[in-house]
C-alpha cells in the first residue's frame, strides 16, 4: 500500500515542490492505492499535478520530466495537465 503524504487540501497547498514531485510519481504509478476505483486515483493524480503546476510551474514539470528521462519511472499511462 503506497503511503498518503496529504489528509487536506491545505496540507497540499503548503507542500514543497520535492514532496508534490513525489506525490505525484507515486500515485500515477501506484496499483496498491486507497482509493476505491481507477478513476478516484487517476483524478486524485490530476490533482497533485494541478497544485504542482500552479505552485512551480515549469520548475515542477522539469522534476517530473527528469524523472521519466533516468527511466526509474514510466510516465502515467491516462492523460494529466493540457493533455487531461
Amino acid at each position: 500500500m503506497r503511503i498518503r503524504r496529504f489528509s487536506s487540501f491545505d496540507k497540499t497547498i503548503g507542500s514543497d515542490r520535492d514532496t508534490l514531485v513525489g506525490e505525484f510519481l507515486d500515485v500515477s504509478t501506484a496499483t496498491d492505492h486507497e482509493f476505491p476505483n481507477e478513476l478516484g486515483r487517476q483524478r486524485y493524480a490530476r490533482y497533485i499535478h494541478a497544485v504542482g503546476c500552479l505552485q512551480y510551474g515549469d520548475k515542477f514539470l522539469a522534476d517530473l520530466e527528469a524523472v521519466y528521462a533516468s527511466g526509474v519511472v514510466q510516465r502515467p499511462t491516462f492523460p494529466v495537465g493540457e493533455a487531461a
